[in-house]
């Protein structure tokens, strides 16, 4: 932890000329070697106007360089170029440069990220970084990684998706904003939720948003919007010029997002995101007192036919004015939504099924902790029972439920699979716990059935704990699930027992016919 908490980040060099050639703006470029460690490689994004091959100096040495914001992003499993992807769009929007790492792990031991990150950071050097506008992205167990980088104070924001609280990097100062996304149905949800709580109560720009999914990187829009708000957060910081035509553009789209969840019914979510709207741009759009400490920018030039419209207003009488919104809108918006009986339904609702949701997962969790227990006797259908799989998948698809309902019973199904077809069963199996671990994977199997990795782990305890027509029906299972894997079939130790069986071989033969 000393690496991420005190070493800091490397001084920009004067120039970037370090930087190949070879490198193009535009695109993607993957497997580009750290020069600090050959081992550690990443995805990068040089965004369009940057100096062909990395050059950060000005023609005229009278100027100073121009530096770009600069996003890391740590994946839980080090899918570099899928996690850049998602803040492709940003980038090219707002012209970042994008440092995506392969060497990120979570689930594991912590050390693979201090190495990942301690090759990445002198990478910095290499590019024309802005050091007062670097920031970092994380997903899960990458979250706690951008947030722990964010505690340091070397970093101006984090985007994060699907993580949780921790006392590691949790404290009474957030020298960075936060910008947090969760599912509907992740087992995390909670746990963002309190993330966001804690940044709030600290005074640090914050931010969370919802969207519809379980344990996951936040979507592509989320991921543009959390740029656009952090170059918003920047202005108002004073970490880059005042642009008021880009703060009205954000906020209009943020606005139609609103009424757009609104109309659907969504509104507490709604409701969040006026709340939102309201923090972040009254200082730009309507500046106070202290207006004159913002660096302007340069008046901006028309990039086409939609700052055309801004610059003139929409055109359409209903719409906000893009250059001078009326911020009184979302607050109209948010009062007549609390005055309303369905409003203060929602909030009920939400109340009732959080108290379900912390009670059960007491119960949740001493439950748990007995299947540890190797003397604790065990059953797949004691264990269903116990964790009422029938009663939460009857809440989760009853009709008419309310969202709070049908989404609560749903994030406990997700929470009660991950403990029991990875967590649990990773420790059952590593203290020797067969017959257990056999159990516990039926249970996520009630759970999701057509899983072809849970029905192959489930093949692989069945025949180990001896029940071989057991592990042959599993393991059928998940090649009709989609299980294609024929070397790993083949080779796997767990399987030696099912060698020779025809069952085994007819198998073999469906996923390699060739042999």
């Amino acid at each position: 932890m000393a690496l991420l908490c005190a070493a800091g980040l490397p001084a920009p060099a004067a120039e970037a000329a370090e930087a190949p050639t070879t490198f193009p703006t535009g695109t993607l470029v993957e497997g580009v070697v750290s020069l600090a460690d050959p081992g550690q490689t990443y995805t990068l994004f040089l965004p369009a106007g940057y100096p062909e091959g990395g050059a950060a100096v000005a023609p005229d040495a009278a100027t100073p360089p121009r530096r770009w914001p600069t996003l890391l992003i740590f994946d839980p499993r080090g899918r570099s170029r899928h996690a850049a992807e998602l803040f492709l769009e940003g980038a090219r929007r707002h012209g970042w440069i994008l440092i995506s790492s392969d060497g990120t792990r979570s689930d594991g031991p912590w050390e693979p990220n201090e190495r990942a990150l301690a090759a990445l950071l002198p990478e910095l050097r290499r590019f024309a970084v802005d050091p007062r506008r670097l920031y970092a992205a994380g997903f899960s167990g990458g979250a706690h990684l951008a947030w722990l980088l964010g505690r340091s104070g070397s970093l101006a924001g984090v985007i994060a998706s699907g993580g949780r609280e921790s006392p590691e990097w949790m404290a009474d100062d957030i020298p960075f904003a936060s910008y947090g996304a969760t599912g509907t149905l992740d087992f995390n949800h909670s746990g963002m939720h309190a993330v966001d709580a804690h940044f709030g109560r600290r005074g640090a720009h914050h931010r969370l948003e919802i969207f519809e999914g379980d344990h996951r990187w936040m979507p592509p829009e989320l991921a543009t919007e959390a740029m656009g708000w952090m170059e918003v957060v920047a202005m108002q910081q004073g970490r880059r010029p005042v642009d008021r035509l880009l703060a009205a553009d954000l906020y209009a789209a943020d606005l139609e997002r609103a009424r757009d969840l609104e109309g659907d019914g969504e509104l507490l979510r709604a409701a969040e995101r006026y709340r939102a709207i309201l923090r972040t741009y009254p200082q730009i759009l309507e500046p106070g007192p202290n207006a004159s400490e913002l660096p302007e920018s340069e008046p901006r030039k028309s990039e086409g036919p939609e700052l055309d419209s801004l610059e003139s207003g929409s055109g359409d009488p209903g719409a906000p004015d893009a250059v001078t919104p009326d911020l009184a809108v979302p607050a109209a918006r948010l009062a007549a939504l609390e005055a309303s009986d369905a409003y203060s339904e929602a909030v009920r609702q939400r109340r009732r099924w959080a108290d379900f949701e912390a009670a059960y997962g007491d119960r949740l969790g001493r439950a748990l902790a007995e299947l540890r227990s190797p003397q604790h006797p065990v059953s797949t259908a004691r264990l269903v029972r116990r964790l009422e799989i029938g009663r939460l998948q009857r809440l989760a698809a009853e009709e008419g439920a309310s969202h709070a309902q049908r989404r609560t019973a749903g994030r406990l199904l997700a929470t009660v699979y991950v403990q029991t077809a990875f967590y649990l069963h990773r420790d059952l199996r590593a203290g020797g716990q067969v017959r257990q671990a056999v159990a516990v994977l039926e249970v996520a199997r009630r759970i999701r059935p057509d899983d072809p990795v849970l029905l192959y782990n489930l093949a692989c305890a069945r025949a180990l704990a001896g029940r071989e027509e057991e592990a042959l029906e599993a393991l059928a299972a998940a090649v009709d699930a989609g299980f294609t894997n024929a070397e790993l079939l083949r080779t796997d130790d767990d399987l030696r027992s099912l060698h020779g069986r025809e069952a085994f071989d007819l198998l073999l033969e469906r996923l390699d016919p060739a042999g």
